[in-house]
């Protein structure tokens, strides 16, 4: 049988893209070649100036604190940037964190309270007064409030604005998920031998439902992330990328370890795993993604230092970045 020069052409072009496809972990010139077919380039949202720290990237909404002595919060459209014309919180703020995934909290440092975006009309509306305690992270879905307040977590049935009578005892509070009204958080506990636990727990009758999903000598508050099946964390030397199946008897276990890179952010949609890595010989950084389910690993070029965090939306990655002459600003990557 004989090929036609078209014949051969379209087999040459198949055999480049197979082999782009199967390029190696560690080779980046061969996961940056592929890289133009699976992740795309970098898109500023919005900028937000020299003052201030994005707190939180929600699906909906994005929250920056402006440090112009007394904070001023702003809030904008994560796919598009729009702001909203929010009001400035009460007294002068000292806002020290913020959750934005159902809707939008911050916890304001100086009158010791965590407020609530209200809408129609814009306003903020005190949840929880926290005299006496400090607010350490905040977390949301659309039924309930989450808070640690260093000691122990504590929830805020959001229709009512009533405290949940049930605390839970916890290190850190490291993430929320599930349906709401049904969430299941995750956190950390150390008894003080050196041994940290990883927690899952919901509210059963008020009271919290704790189950130890494993334990471990370093903590899990890193990067921490899950997705419907795994859990996801960043070792404390930042030198492995930590997997553990949803199950007490799952083992934790590795999906990328090196001892030339630093790992951030990992975070995974259930059939792909997205990270940064950053070379400590050269310091060239790296947006990367696996397929869950093959093995098969892209990569692109990340002009950016490594971010706190990262989220993942329907239409791509949303990160923050700090650059020294533009300020903060909201960016987002294909996926």
């Amino acid at each position: 049988m004989r090929w036609s020069s078209m014949q051969l052409q379209w087999l040459a072009l198949f055999a480049l893209v197979t082999s782009a496809c199967s390029a190696t972990v560690d080779d980046v010139s061969d996961d940056v070649a592929v890289v133009q077919q699976a992740l795309g380039g970098f898109t500023e949202i919005v900028n937000f100036g020299t003052t201030g720290e994005v707190l939180d990237i929600g699906p909906t909404y994005t929250v920056f604190a402006r440090w112009d002595g007394c904070d001023v919060i702003d809030v904008v459209m994560t796919t598009t940037g729009a702001a909203l014309q929010v009001p400035a919180l009460p007294g002068c703020a000292n806002v020290l964190i913020g959750s934005s995934q159902a809707g939008v909290f911050v916890a304001d440092r100086s009158s010791r309270a965590i407020y609530m975006l209200g809408l129609n009309p814009t306003r903020w509306i005190a949840v929880v007064n926290t005299t006496g305690s400090i607010v350490y992270s905040v977390k949301d879905d659309s039924t309930n409030l989450y808070w640690h307040d260093g000691s122990q977590v504590r929830r805020i049935y959001l229709p009512t604005l009533a405290a949940s009578p049930g605390t839970k005892p916890a290190t850190d509070l490291l993430a929320v998920d599930g349906a709401p009204g049904e969430s299941t958080v995750f956190s950390s506990s150390h008894t003080g031998n050196g041994t940290f636990y990883l927690d899952n727990s919901w509210w059963f009758a008020g009271s919290p439902m704790i189950t130890s999903y494993g334990q471990t000598t370093e903590p899990y508050a890193k990067s921490f992330s899950t997705d419907p099946t795994h859990l996801y964390w960043v070792s404390l030397s930042g030198n492995a990328i930590r997997r553990k199946l949803r199950s007490r008897e799952a083992p934790i276990t590795n999906i990328k370890s090196s001892s030339t890179e630093t790992f951030f952010v990992p975070v995974s949609t259930g059939s792909a795993l997205y990270w940064v890595d950053k070379r400590t010989s050269n310091g060239a950084t790296f947006l990367r993604r696996r397929n869950l389910s093959n093995g098969n690993q892209t990569a692109v070029s990340f002009p950016f230092a490594p971010p706190n965090f990262m989220r993942i939306l329907a239409d791509g990655l949303y990160f923050p970045n700090y650059d020294a002459t533009a300020g903060w600003s909201l960016y987002r990557t294909q996926r």
